[in-house]
């Protein structure tokens, strides 16, 4: 409530006994206030007849007709003045005698004076106190709204607080309190820069205005000193000192520490892939140079040749080298349950912004609810993406550029399709082949995607029949009450 009606609705309880009798007459109706009048219209008369010596009663004729004007308009007032004149000639000293004509002239006119200004005050008075009920009745809406916000926020399972513009916390939960380490009810009126100093920055700036909303990923720590990443989703509003802040705080932590391990996952899967392949290669080049050192070993005066025997001993050692299992580290994760339909949902987020910016169309086939993939998430979300930046890069030229992906259980097997509108693939046979010449980059993005795939226990193969391009990652399904695979091989075939 503002001062101005602070000073309104103080102004209207300490009223008056005058301004009591109005309200009191103002809030009665409009009949009884009638029947007021004209009983106070007929003690006058009755006390005018019975006294003996005739007093002059003419002007409490103003009362009977003050009752009546709180409840009826001015023209029944105006009626009341007429007659009020003619009685009060009735029943004074002088009545009907010589100046009769004056005398009620004058009392009218004095009369309609006096209830005119009666009007006014009577219409200031509703006005006051229309506007006072008005005042109460948002002070008593706002304050049920407040308390209903205030539960609101309470019963939030996510932490909210609510920031004034000096970075003092004015509202918060239960969920704030936790989030924050700080003791129940301890954190209203604390200042929000010792547990979330960019909030404060925020909530301080001097061109925070009204309306803006935006969400950030900002480092804090509790009240004990332990650090911690929150997401952060805030909103500023207009307050009497400025604009506020309202901000919904998520910990991170845990959402940063699985991204990190999954990419790491991710990451290790693929470089084992590529060190496999390169590994695959040097065996093939040692196997050449083994059958390259055994024919000149054959050779007259080269059986016993040191630089042959150091040659033939160097070979070996690379061969072993490259024919060594790359160490494990630990147990690899286990595969999971993969819904393919949070999977794609999952990939559209991560694609969108390159295929708009592509000019690429993406279509998702709609499909019913489908069994779950014996997979690895993270993994299987690598692959589309490969693949999809494979498709864009070969529909950099075409004139339609569209995606679309179909899902759909074939036997045993869940079968994801992408198709696009590219010019298609020219030597098939060659498309899986590591280090294949032409290849954008080093040509192993195809390569490590189907060992991704394969090392889930599935295939990832290329499909002809249709325009465009169409890859096929076929997968096992997962069974009911089957145990996830604690350790895969170290030799990952592709």
């Amino acid at each position: 409530m503002t001062d101005v009606e602070e000073g309104i609705v103080g102004s209207v309880a300490s009223t008056s006994l005058a301004d009591r009798l109005l309200d009191y007459l103002i809030r009665r109706e409009l009949h009884e206030n009638l029947i007021l009048a004209a009983r106070f219209l007929l003690l006058f008369v009755i006390a005018d007849i019975l006294t003996p010596h005739p007093l002059p009663l003419g002007r409490m004729m103003l009362i009977p007709i003050a009752i009546a004007a709180v409840s009826v308009s001015q023209r029944y007032v105006m009626a009341a003045v007429l007659v009020s004149a003619f009685i009060r000639e009735q029943i004074g000293l002088t009545a009907w005698t010589t100046g009769w004509t004056s005398r009620v002239v004058a009392t009218i006119a004095v009369f309609s004076l006096i209830m005119f200004l009666w009007c006014e005050v009577v219409r200031k008075r509703r006005a006051i106190l229309s506007h006072a009920a008005q005042i109460s009745e948002e002070t008593r809406q706002r304050f049920e709204a407040e308390q209903r916000l205030v539960s609101m926020v309470q019963s939030m399972p996510t932490a909210v607080v609510a920031i004034d513009s000096h970075g003092r916390v004015r509202l918060s939960n239960e969920a704030a309190e936790t989030l924050l380490g700080v003791g129940a009810g301890t954190l209203h009126g604390q200042q929000i820069h010792q547990f979330l100093p960019n909030l404060a920055d925020i909530a301080g700036g001097k061109h925070l205005g009204h309306g803006q909303r935006s969400a950030a990923l900002i480092d804090g720590h509790r009240q004990d000193g332990e650090p911690f990443r929150a997401s952060v989703w805030f909103a500023t509003y207009a307050a009497g000192d400025g604009a506020h802040l309202v901000a919904i705080l998520a910990d991170a932590s845990d959402d940063i520490r699985d991204f990190q391990q999954s990419s790491l996952h991710t990451l290790l899967k693929s470089t084992r892939v590529l060190v496999g392949s390169m590994a695959h290669e040097i065996r093939n080049i040692c196997a050449a140079i083994s059958v390259t050192q055994a024919s000149l070993s054959r050779l007259p005066g080269l059986s016993g040749n040191d630089d042959l025997a150091a040659l033939s001993a160097l070979t070996e050692s690379l061969t072993r080298i490259s024919t060594a299992e790359l160490a494990s580290a630990g147990k690899t994760a286990a595969q999971q349950p993969v819904d393919i339909r949070s999977l794609i949902a999952e990939f559209k987020i991560v694609m969108n912004p390159s295929l708009r910016d592509a000019g690429v169309e993406l279509e998702i086939e709609p499909f019913e609810s489908l069994p779950y993939a014996d997979a690895d998430r993270h993994s299987m979300l690598q692959v589309l993406i490969n693949l999809t930046r494979n498709s864009i890069r070969a529909m950099k030229r075409a004139e339609y550029k569209a995606i679309r992906i179909g899902v759909n259980v074939e036997s045993d097997r869940l079968c994801v399709r992408l198709f696009d509108t590219g010019p298609g693939v020219r030597e098939p046979d060659q498309l899986f082949r590591a280090f294949q010449p032409g290849a954008h980059s080093s040509g192993l993005g195809l390569f490590i995607s189907r060992a991704l795939v394969r090392s889930c226990g599935g295939d990832l193969t290329y499909e002809t029949g249709s325009a465009g391009c169409t890859m096929c990652i076929r997968l096992k399904l997962w069974a009911q009450g089957q145990r996830n695979s604690q350790f895969r091989t170290s030799e990952i075939s592709a």
